[in-house]
């Protein structure tokens, strides 16, 4: 069975005075992270090597990286229990997921019977 994460982390890095880096973060819910991207006005880009959106902005003295899970995120990893021919997905943690996120589950391992069949789906809907 594959994890797949319902929660987001926002990373912060500082540097200080002495050139030291310090990188932390904090896990938040899908629905957070939309309304704090938009209210920093950070720009959301699709990463394709990540198979996620990247969003990133500064304040203070902190640059704050984003790397969303989302509807199409959860999609694409969930594929992967299909290709691999997984027992299914699981994920972590219930209440921070978007309610589209249930829909994507169903059809990924209600609906769609194989990952070329995903593939398929996904190469008409772009």
């Amino acid at each position: 069975i594959m994890g797949v994460p319902f929660y987001i982390r926002v990373w912060e890095q500082n540097e200080d005075e002495n050139g030291k880096v310090t990188l932390t973060s904090k896990a938040y819910s899908m629905e957070y992270v939309k309304e704090l991207i938009s209210e920093k006005g950070a720009a959301v880009v699709w990463d394709e090597v990540s198979g996620q959106y990247y969003a990133e902005f500064t304040e203070g003295t902190g640059k704050f990286m984003i790397w969303v899970e989302d509807e199409r995120s959860i999609d694409l990893k969930i594929s992967l229990a299909h290709k691999y021919k997984l027992a299914g997905a699981a994920a972590w943690k219930r209440g921070l997921e978007t309610e589209g996120i249930w829909e994507v589950f169903n059809r990924n391992l209600k609906t769609i019977q194989n990952y070329f069949e995903w593939k398929d789906l996904a190469d008409i809907n772009g």
